[in-house]
């Protein structure tokens, strides 16, 4: 049998574990530097403006309110990015501890999720005051349905770190693979042009190739809250759900099923 326990009792069972290694990468993360988390602030801001210069500037990207179409996009994408590099390498760098006591693997890697999820929601500090200065339509009523956007978007991103982490400790060509992979799914999401652009040139296979790309979705649910104002379609809703299920399913079964070989291998 694949899974001995319930994986959510012993998450609850190690919840004071989990933490302690959030809390741990974040001194680690910041220790001897003036800002703190504050570059987590700094450091989206940048990524905007060199954007909005390159493509908003420079291409005339036809968005209108350019910036905050980007910073909708842009943020998630980042705590997905992010908590990819940061787990990839979680099993392999806690070879020691993975030795020495028991307590359910998954935990690596998802710690490191959940510290870039605390980056991406205080993030929201940026986002909703250039919401309010370039005059974008705030409807309150909207972001009621965050929560279950951040939800699809937190199951989505722990199914394929749990993936790549488990990958890793077998194929180290993983941790280099997957920055390239990053570069180029960066540019497969909507983020600097607009999913109408995109639908607009390509058909067929290729379209639906394309709509493959699970974080398509994902962006597109932010989007059409934070810069549209609007509801998302509830088919867009529902092939999110369901598109993040199968990747949790998918990297939580493929982790637990090479779980045991783990400490022979590091």
């Amino acid at each position: 049998m694949l899974f001995r326990t319930n994986p959510l009792n012993e998450f609850y069972e190690y919840r004071e574990l989990l933490l302690n290694l959030v809390a741990k990468e974040y001194k680690a993360k910041y220790k001897g530097t003036v800002f703190g988390f504050l570059w987590s602030l700094v450091v989206p801001l940048i990524m905007v403006g060199v954007y909005w210069f390159a493509f908003g500037y420079l291409m005339r990207a036809p968005i209108e309110d350019f910036p905050v179409y980007l910073l909708s996009g842009l943020l998630p994408w980042t705590f997905f990015s992010g908590s990819l590099m940061g787990a990839v390498s979680s099993i392999s760098a806690n070879a020691s501890l993975i030795k020495k006591i028991y307590f359910p693997r998954e935990i690596l890697p998802i710690s490191t999720v959940l510290f870039n999820l605390v980056h991406f929601l205080l993030s929201f500090v940026i986002l909703f005051p250039a919401l309010a200065i370039f005059g974008r339509p705030i409807r309150l009523e909207l972001y009621l349905l965050l929560p279950l956007v951040l939800i699809v978007h937190l199951a989505l991103t722990c199914g394929v770190a749990l993936l790549v982490a488990a990958w890793n400790v077998f194929f180290r060509d993983v941790q280099h693979l997957l920055e390239v992979l990053l570069m180029a799914w960066f540019f497969m999401t909507p983020i600097i042009y607009a999913y109408d652009q995109v639908s607009g040139a390509l058909r067929g296979p290729l379209l639906l190739l394309y709509n493959l790309n699970p974080m398509v979705g994902v962006v597109e649910l932010y989007h059409a809250i934070l810069y549209g104002a609007r509801f998302p379609s509830p088919m867009s809703v529902a092939q999110s759900i369901g598109s993040a299920a199968v990747w949790l399913v998918v990297g939580l079964v493929a982790f637990k099923r090479v779980e045991p070989r783990f400490a022979e291998e590091i």
